[in-house]
């Protein structure tokens, strides 16, 4: 995995094939959530130059803009196992129907039919923002992640390296949602140093599958835990 070790804040980026509809509903958000970070783009070129600078966040887009249409973008998205990004798509109602195999993965993609409702606008986005993670933490220690969990109370995704292994956790607003971990210090005793500090904790134990190739490994990690999130019925 990539060394990325980040704490800046997750941001709203808005692109619209209208530029008066993206001036909108920039401003929009901008008077509801004034404590939101939110940028606009018109292009595609500019949206991704922007989607690059961003740590983590959500963006809110037409599926065609001026330049092109969003295909490739949500295509790289989709192969970077640790991107924190979250989208909210824009088009016709028809348009569903071809993004159908898209937005089962749910937890990252959305779609909102046009013309745009401001009052689903607004649940989408507040729905959406809330369960995306505000930066990407690792390689820190287990000792540094324990510190992390002492003051940070905002959503997360850190990478935690253990004495011999990978691991992972993601923190939603101060709890633990999963958990994985490698090496002879042993997932409970792990658990039990977070317990200490976070009480309330949900916990998925999973080990990392026998591969060489890490984030194939915690794809196959991620997958499980959604996946016993859907049968459990357990919202995030």
């Amino acid at each position: 995995m990539a060394n990325r070790q980040i704490g800046h804040t997750k941001t709203i980026l808005i692109a619209c094939a209208d530029a008066r509809e993206g001036y909108f509903l920039h401003k929009f958000l901008e008077k509801e959530h004034p404590a939101w970070a939110c940028e606009k783009a018109e292009t595609l070129a500019e949206l991704r130059r922007k989607m690059a600078q961003m740590v983590a966040g959500l963006i809110v887009c037409d599926f065609t803009l001026p330049d092109g249409n969003m295909m490739s973008t949500i295509m790289e998205n989709l192969e970077d196992g640790m991107n924190v990004q979250r989208f909210i798509i824009l088009g016709p109602p028809h348009v569903k129907e071809s993004l159908k195999w898209l937005l089962a993965c749910s937890r990252r993609f959305t779609f909102l039919a046009q013309p745009v409702d401001l009052e689903e606008f607004t649940q989408h986005v507040e729905s959406v923002w809330a369960v995306t993670p505000d930066a990407i933490l690792s390689g820190i220690t287990l000792p540094a992640f324990l510190q992390v969990l002492g003051v940070e109370q905002k959503t997360c995704l850190l990478e935690v390296a253990t004495t011999t292994g990978d691991g992972q956790i993601s923190l939603i607003k101060g709890r633990i949602a999963y958990a994985v971990y490698g090496g002879f210090i042993g997932e409970e005793a792990v658990f039990e140093l977070c317990r200490s500090i976070v009480p309330q904790m949900r916990v998925f134990i999973s080990r990392l599958p026998q591969t060489a190739d890490i984030d194939v490994a915690v794809m196959d990690i991620l997958l499980r835990y959604y996946q016993t999130l859907d049968e459990s019925g357990n919202p995030l």
